[in-house]
């Protein structure tokens, strides 16, 4: 017997009585399976480590992925960058079932479970830039409770030693 405040509880046991287990299994099975919702997830894929001021790095890409057993439906991703950094020439790549939505994957897109959206971007860096510059890319979706992810990658500064003048 278990203790609460002043009061002796009876013991709590569950018997499910002989004949009764295959109807427990029926109902159990023709409920359904439990769906997860998706799990959003992103990584930006190999970035240059450096810049040089008045450089514009190519295709930078950042990729969104769902590991979830649903569709993270109304997904975006967001860029935003330091000072002296500017975006353009966004693209969006979508997996088989997937769809990247406006704006180059910007706005309402979907990810499949198992499925992605490759978002690249050109980065260019103002001529007068110094210190390093930091890239983040926040994904997300309209389904509600799923946590937005959020990528970030810091181009430093490439040394003057290393550069190089031609006269």
């Amino acid at each position: 017997m278990a203790i609460q405040g002043s009061r002796l509880l009876p013991p709590v046991s569950f018997f499910i009585q002989p004949g009764r287990w295959a109807a427990l299994l029926a109902a159990m099975l023709l409920s359904g399976p439990v769906l997860a919702a998706p799990v959003l997830n992103m990584a930006f894929n190999s970035p240059p480590t450096h810049y040089v001021p008045g450089q514009t790095l190519q295709e930078v890409t950042v990729t969104l992925t769902n590991s979830g057993d649903e569709a993270a439906v109304g997904a975006s991703v967001v860029f935003s960058a330091d000072s002296d950094v500017t975006l353009a020439n966004r693209s969006c790549v979508a997996s088989l079932d997937s769809s990247c939505g406006s704006g180059g994957g910007s706005t309402n897109g979907q990810v499949a479970p198992g499925g992605s959206l490759t978002i690249k971007v050109d980065v260019a860096f103002a001529s007068d830039a110094i210190g390093s510059k930091t890239l983040s890319a926040t994904g997300s979706t309209s389904v509600a409770g799923v946590a937005n992810v959020i990528a970030s990658h810091t181009f430093a500064r490439t040394p003057l030693t290393h550069l190089v003048a031609t006269v």
